[in-house]
């Protein structure tokens, strides 16, 4: 596999009607299915974007509150996905890495009911089988599996406090 340059761009909270546009042929064409009434919705959750040296754009990172109630706290609940062209190459790790950056340079522990971390469960099989109870490169420590099976990893932002919060929104209830 050739490597290309990779460019990651944040763009929480600024997704325009062209990216939107982009985002959605993104999807199509990488046979990612999205019910109807949530593309839109899951448009203006995209976090971090990546286009390749044609800038087409090869993966994203999308982001929703949500409260995780084994962790009495909040957490952004991540989706990630990539382009086949990229799938087995840095463009994970360093996708989830800018994502974290991007919120965790927000992150203000006084505000007691902000997300404390990102969290994620690996609804790929070849993900799944990973056994390291921590991803060095992206700093997701494992905490368990969901009731499929499907392993559940977090990361804490610099400072993060727990304590038991009010929910905002059941992590389980976004899928």
């Amino acid at each position: 596999m050739q490597s290309q340059q990779l460019d990651y761009r944040p763009v929480w909270g600024s997704v325009s009607s062209t990216l939107a546009e982009q985002i959605e042929h993104y999807w199509q064409s990488n046979q990612i299915t999205i019910a109807e009434p949530l593309r839109a919705q899951r448009a203006q959750q995209v976090a971090v974007v990546i286009y390749g040296e044609q800038q087409q754009l090869l993966g994203l990172c999308t982001a929703a509150g949500c409260y995780a109630t084994r962790f009495q706290a909040n957490f952004y609940y991540i989706r990630v996905s990539l382009a086949k062209s990229i799938r087995f190459t840095y463009a994970l790790p360093e996708l989830f890495c800018q994502t974290y950056e991007l919120f965790n340079r927000s992150y203000d522990p006084r505000q007691k009911q902000a997300p404390i971390g990102l969290y994620a469960h690996f609804e790929n099989a070849y993900l799944n089988r990973l056994r390291s109870a921590v991803i060095e490169e992206a700093g997701l420590v494992f905490v368990g599996y969901n009731e499929r099976g499907e392993q559940e990893r977090v990361r804490y932002f610099t400072g993060a406090k727990i304590g038991r919060y009010t929910p905002q929104q059941s992590a389980n209830s976004e899928r």
